[in-house]
């Protein structure tokens, strides 16, 4: 059984400027991630009640002048209530997403379907591993990127970076249909043990970012860090989540 194979090569000095102007260069970046992370569920939700409400009180006083002033108040409310509501998801997803993405990753990628084809059919279909294939990589590339590790613009294409992503192949792999049910619950330990040393990593990017600033490098062992913990991620992902490989991911800082 193949093992995750992660190339992310170190670069010896990084362009003063462009980590200066990374949060305004990662803006195009966050709004892409934010389509791909987050259903925009609390609008329809907000609306679907407030169309309630307005139901309720139409019923109630429809021909009242004073159900339009209220009406009116509340309107005016809401919308203030949007615009800050809006103000402070932007600003938190600013300062958040570059951070935590890895952390997030297997909030929104779980192959529910994938594991119900490998239960029933005992197979992995070629089109959807080389979607997972892709777009894991894109996303490697995205926050290499925005956590400094490099200084080259996330490529749309894998052909076109020096970062590249080799998820095991399922058709090598010989996947056990039944493990699906449970590989979740083994890796249980390892996520845990993975979002202590993931608070390690987020504590060391204003650190990065610091060091590049007035140095132009970043310190070797603080890449060797953070790549250690996407390694020791990724290896959980193609196990648990994505389900490429049935090889039980190696431990932390083990190659």
């Amino acid at each position: 059984m193949s093992d995750v194979s992660v190339h992310i090569p170190y670069q010896k000095s990084h362009n003063r400027w462009s980590v200066l102007l990374r949060p305004v260069l990662m803006v195009p970046i966050i709004i892409v991630m934010l389509f791909m992370i987050v259903p925009n569920q609390y609008t329809a939700f907000d609306l679907t009640m407030d169309s309630n409400s307005m139901q309720v009180q139409t019923s109630v006083d429809v021909d009242s002048f004073v159900f339009y002033e209220k009406y009116a108040d509340y309107v005016k409310e809401y919308q203030h209530q949007e615009v800050i509501g809006a103000g402070v998801l932007l600003l938190t997803y600013l300062l958040i997403i570059p951070l935590i993405s890895f952390s997030l990753w297997h909030l929104y990628v779980v192959n529910f379907a994938v594991g119900l084809t490998l239960l029933f059919r005992k197979k992995y279909p070629d089109w959807w591993f080389n979607w997972n294939q892709s777009l894991q990589s894109f996303v490697l590339r995205m926050y290499c990127y925005a956590l400094f590790i490099t200084d080259k613009y996330p490529s749309l294409e894998e052909a076109d970076s020096e970062i590249k992503l080799k998820l095991p192949n399922p058709k090598e792999e010989n996947l056990n249909r039944f493990k699906p049910i449970y590989k979740w619950i083994l890796v249980i330990p390892y996520l845990i043990i993975y979002h202590i040393y993931l608070l390690g990593a987020l504590l060391l990017v204003p650190i990065s970012f610091l060091c590049i600033l007035l140095t132009g490098k970043l310190p070797h062992t603080i890449y060797w860090y953070q790549m250690s913990v996407i390694k020791f991620y990724l290896r959980i992902v193609s196990y648990a989540v994505l389900l490429t490989t049935d090889k039980f991911p190696k431990f932390i800082f083990k190659d």
